[in-house]
Formats: C-alpha cells, sequence, structure tokens
C-alpha cells in the first residue's frame, strides 16, 4: 500500500481548478501517462471514470467519482475490477484564500496486485503529487487567462 498528501496554495479561483478537475475527457491533453478518458455520468455529482494510462506498462480501470462542487470535494474510489490495482482512492480538497487563490489538499491511496519495489512505489506515488497538482494549476491558469 502507498497513500500520500499534498497541500499547496495556488493562484487559481476554487471554481476555475474544479473545472478543470471536473473535466475529465481533457486529462489526455495535460496530465502526464493519461492516454484516453471515457466518462459515465451516473448522476450531476457522480461519474464513472475509465482510464487508460502507462504507469510501466499500459493500465486500464475505473473510478468511481463524487464530486460535491460546492464544498470543494471531489474523491474517488476503485469501481470493479482492476488488473492492476486492488485500491485506488482520493481526493481533492479546495478552499478558497481570495479571489483568485486557493488552498488545495490532494491525496491518493493505492495497492498494486503485482509486487512493486519500494524505490517504485515512492517515485509513483508520492514522487508524482507535486507534479499533478501542478499539472492542473497550470491548466487552469492557461484555460483561463
Amino acid at each position: 500500500m502507498a497513500s500520500a498528501e499534498i497541500e499547496e496554495t495556488i493562484p487559481v479561483s476554487k471554481k476555475r481548478l474544479l473545472e478543470v478537475i471536473c473535466a475529465y475527457e481533457e486529462y489526455p491533453d495535460f496530465v502526464e501517462g493519461v492516454k484516453s478518458i471515457s466518462v459515465e455520468r451516473v448522476s450531476d455529482s457522480e461519474a464513472h471514470v475509465t482510464y487508460e494510462v502507462n504507469i510501466m506498462k499500459k493500465v486500464q480501470y475505473t473510478l468511481k467519482t463524487k464530486e460535491d462542487l460546492e464544498n470543494g470535494k471531489i474523491s474517488w474510489t476503485l469501481a470493479g475490477e482492476s488488473d492492476f490495482f486492488t485500491k485506488n482512492s482520493g481526493f481533492w480538497e479546495i478552499e478558497p484564500q481570495g479571489e483568485n487563490t486557493c488552498f488545495v489538499r490532494y491525496g491518493v491511496d493505492v495497492e498494486f496486485k503485482v509486487p512493486v519495489p519500494g524505490f517504485i512505489l515512492k517515485k509513483l506515488v508520492k514522487g508524482n503529487l507535486p507534479k499533478v497538482v501542478e499539472n492542473f494549476k497550470n491548466r487552469a491558469l492557461s484555460r483561463y487567462q
């Protein structure tokens, strides 16, 4: 099991960052390793998002994503079976810190079906967190300037 969290204040409004996070179909354009996305809207606040990514190999999995946009929270859990993960859950928590700034907490918790050496786990989970937040921040900044 590998879990990690990151906190950061970024110069983007809560609303704009949430719009970027919830635009799942756009992830292949700016999130490294994401090759394709398929989204099934279950309700206004829930989606099943199927990812095809390259994480050491080509992997496909579906996340059940819950969106509480008013409170700035998005969470996910693994939906169904995966050949690669036994667990994949996480969250975004976004609090406004003024008109064009927000405080972000991002966390992930994953378990793999195959044995993964500790140094690779550390790189995949903890090493990529700053990069993930940076990708979303940059997308929101470029999209709305």
